[in-house]
């Protein structure tokens, strides 16, 4: 298990992954052209009771997994946000923005989760 560390808002955390996990967000962050800050940033805004690390797996798998379905002829994929992300308006996004799209779908599992946790 590999440690980073990383700041949100006044909180740092410490967040453990294994080798490849490390290797994968790397990748999603070379691809995006995103700060490993940003992306935990938003994944700590989305997510509910969920840990950094454990939303850092889900997503890499979710971005992945949406990077093969829309570019199934493609090893590894190339997307390139080319304007900042608008993460308040999901609607007007482009299809084939997959950090987009890999956080709406994280969200939208990670609601279910807790839907599923809480006894009420």
């Amino acid at each position: 298990m590999k440690k980073r560390k990383v700041k949100i808002g006044e909180q740092r955390y410490l967040v453990q992954l294994e080798p490849y996990f490390w290797q994968s967000v790397d990748k999603i962050l070379d691809e995006e052209k995103i700060t490993f800050s940003f992306l935990c940033t938003e994944l700590n805004r989305l997510k509910t009771a969920y840990s950094l690390s454990k939303s850092l797996r889900l997503f890499t798998l979710i971005y992945f997994r949406n990077s093969a379905e829309q570019n199934p002829d493609q090893a590894y994929p190339t997307m390139v946000a080319e304007e900042p992300a608008n993460f308040e308006h999901p609607d007007d996004l482009a299809p084939d923005n997959t950090l987009m799209m890999s956080l709406l779908a994280f969200s939208q599992h990670a609601e279910h989760d807790d839907m599923l946790a809480d006894p009420a």
